[in-house]
């Protein structure tokens, strides 16, 4: 009877661990499935972060031509001043 016993529950330990492959199997299906979500997650970061450095250096060569103007515009001025005019703001 005692062997029996044995048996049973090595059979129910059997089904148990039938039953958790395909847990196992669903598992790895989705681990495998996130990760080409995260390899998107991270190109797009990545994309980002491009993006961001394009607009700063854009933000970068405006704040240059806008000094370039600047300097432009004072030695307009100064050689006006040299020939006794008066530059038009307009």
């Amino acid at each position: 009877m005692a062997l029996d016993m044995g048996w049973i529950a090595l059979d129910a330990r059997w089904i148990a661990l039938d039953a958790g492959w395909p847990a196992l199997e669903a598992g790895g299906l989705a681990l495998d499935a996130g990760w080409p979500a995260l390899d998107a997650g991270g190109l797009a970061l990545v994309i980002g972060w491009i993006a961001l450095d394009a607009g700063g250096l854009a933000l970068v060569i405006g704040w240059i031509a806008l000094d370039a103007g600047g300097l432009a515009l004072d030695a307009e001025q100064h050689s006006l001043n040299e020939r006794g005019g008066v530059l038009d703001a307009g």
